[in-house]
């Protein structure tokens, strides 16, 4: 099911400017006009995070293609592809996958 504008600016305020304290984020006005899929955004969070975390853990940044790579063969992609829904904040959907 397709989401408002206003719907998918909301999910952008909520994945890429929740740190930003801009009126303005370039960054938010091109995904605007790209209108790339909320499911890839919200795995791109995902593996954000988690990139995040093991570079914490592991003390040195592991990358992204590290992380993205982590992210297929620990299973996690396979746990984003059940437990995805529109519905889910991303904080929520980050943490039944990484509990499951």
């Amino acid at each position: 099911m397709a989401i408002s504008k206003r719907e998918y600016a909301e999910l952008l305020n909520e994945l890429v400017c929740d740190q930003c304290d801009h009126e303005y984020c370039l960054l938010k006005e091109l995904l605007l006009s790209m209108h790339p899929s909320e499911r890839m955004l919200m795995q791109m969070k995902c593996i954000e995070k988690f990139k995040f975390e093991k570079s914490k853990e592991e003390d040195h940044d592991i990358g992204w293609s590290d992380a993205a790579t982590r992210w297929v063969t620990e299973g996690h992609a396979k746990k984003f592809a059940i437990l995805f829904n529109e519905e889910k904040k991303i904080r929520s959907l980050y943490n039944e996958i990484m509990e499951t």
